[in-house]
């Protein structure tokens, strides 16, 4: 075989494998309704070492109904998720991934916390069809019902808060926000106050008083709500 057709063989196959990848690369594929660019979803899968997961019944929230609270069961209709993955690794796909898939209407966000037998925290990386950040709280219904704390009450805080500091929400459960806060409010206690007004259990079950919650958010910029 002469220089000249090996040449063109290696010719070939290079140009093929540029094709394959930018082919690779602009695919779109839908999955439980989202659609997502075929090379992040293969970054994904390699990066969490797993298939992702459709939504079905998964998703428990709660109904007034003649005076008394019901648990119901609901469904995330679009979307799907990748299983228990570490926090530190879960909020690391959260950061390189959740600003491109938010400019195709779709959100990524963390939920179902749970702990290994080291107690170290897991999230399931989920990924949802959603017009802005604040229809992840309503898909997930989130809400305090221990506090008659409804889904909406939850939803126009958060709004009202995300105006004053820049919230970007990384974490929503059927009782749990959290997000990371782009800047620190003018009345940083006022802040905080309201927080605990409509979720008493940050002094409760979280921070031991109104002081160490305050130094957390000056150090760490970090907003969260769980009712327990």
């Amino acid at each position: 075989m002469n220089k000249f057709l090996i040449y063109q063989i290696i010719l070939l196959l290079t140009l093929q494998g540029c094709k394959d990848q930018t082919q690779d690369q602009n695919d779109i594929v839908t999955i439980n309704g989202v659609t997502i660019n075929q090379k992040i979803l293969n970054e994904l899968k390699k990066k969490l070492n797993q298939e992702p997961i459709e939504f079905e019944k998964v998703n428990y929230h709660y109904e007034n109904v003649d005076s008394t609270w019901k648990e119901e069961t609901d469904t995330i209709r679009n979307g799907f998720y990748f299983k228990q993955i570490s926090e530190f690794k879960a909020k690391r796909i959260i950061q390189d991934y959740s600003e491109e898939l938010t400019e195709t209407g779709h959100y990524m966000f963390l939920k179902n916390l749970e702990f290994d037998d080291n107690w170290n925290s897991l999230y399931d990386v989920t990924i949802v069809k959603a017009e802005n950040q604040y229809d992840i709280l309503k898909i997930m219904n989130t809400q305090g019902p221990n506090y008659d704390v409804t889904n909406e009450q939850v939803i126009t805080k958060v709004k009202k808060w995300d105006e004053k500091v820049g919230l970007k929400i990384i974490v929503a459960d059927e009782a749990r926000v959290e997000a990371f806060i782009s800047k620190l409010p003018d009345d940083l206690l006022n802040f905080t106050q309201e927080i605990y007004e409509l979720c008493p259990d940050v002094i409760e079950q979280g921070y031991s008083d109104m002081d160490e919650m305050i130094n957390d958010y000056k150090t760490n910029k970090y907003f969260w709500m769980w009712w327990d």
